[in-house]
């Protein structure tokens, strides 16, 4: 008598029906797998899912990777799909191995790649050191995608959503040149597309750069006894009765 291959490497076809869509995947919509659904209906399940018990549901499984295969599979009318059980993975090890997944295959949208990653930060206590060596990102890379983290999520996706804006990672990182979260949220949200975003995060950086020196070069004034000019001087600069001492630009 001779064994299943998959049983001998620990390999067990279980019920479509006692597989779920793990809730942490940061991955939330399936709508580019019609190639891989037609693949699977004619050649079935090529590459074996990886699942944890459900702590939820007796005989339940929890999908770790292979959330996009599942979704085909069952777009595909198959009853089984080929797991390996993996009794004892803790759950900060499962939400990395799925960002890890998704993250290589490239087909994450902006705000879902932010979610997973600030997921990991918050939630689990990785630094970015640990999710750029897990999943092969650079630490820049991790480091943007956590800014973008700081956005106003329902804003984002709704300009992910309009093709109009065209929205891209370019812009959101110039963004990060705008200290003020609420200003950033703000330059977003009014923003028609793309390029009226770079460059309203550009006018508002170099907005919070004037103001930063402004308060510098007023303070140092008062160190030395300036007070400031009387109201009305401005429009006296070229008078004649006044000289201009020393000027500072802004910028």
């Amino acid at each position: 008598m001779h064994k299943n291959n998959r049983e001998e490497t620990g390999i067990r076809e279980i019920s479509l029906e006692n597989l779920r869509i793990h809730p942490k995947n940061i991955r939330k919509e399936y709508n580019d797998i019609d190639e891989l659904t037609a693949s699977i209906r004619e050649k079935g399940i090529l590459q074996n899912l990886t699942v944890v018990p459900d702590p939820e549901v007796s005989d339940g499984y929890l999908v770790v990777i292979g959330n996009r295969r599942l979704t085909a599979a069952r777009n595909a009318g198959l009853k089984t799909a080929p797991c390996r059980i993996v009794e004892d993975m803790p759950e900060s090890e499962q939400v990395m191995a799925m960002l890890t997944e998704n993250m290589q295959r490239s087909n994450l949208t902006v705000s879902e790649e932010a979610a997973g990653i600030q997921m990991c930060l918050s939630d689990f206590g990785f630094t970015i050191e640990d999710i750029a060596q897990k999943t092969g990102l650079s630490q820049t890379t991790v480091r943007h995608r956590a800014n973008i983290a700081k956005l106003n999520q329902q804003v984002l996706r709704s300009k992910e959503a309009d093709e109009g804006f065209q929205l891209n990672l370019t812009d959101l990182t110039r963004l990060e040149k705008v200290s003020n979260i609420a200003t950033r949220n703000k330059i977003l949200k009014e923003a028609r597309d793309s390029k009226e975003l770079a460059w309203k995060a550009q006018s508002a950086a170099e907005e919070e750069k004037r103001a930063k020196v402004t308060k510098k070069l007023v303070a140092m004034a008062k160190k030395e006894g300036i007070a400031p000019a009387p109201e009305g001087t401005d429009r006296e600069m070229y008078s004649g009765k006044w000289n201009t001492v020393k000027e500072y630009s802004l910028t």
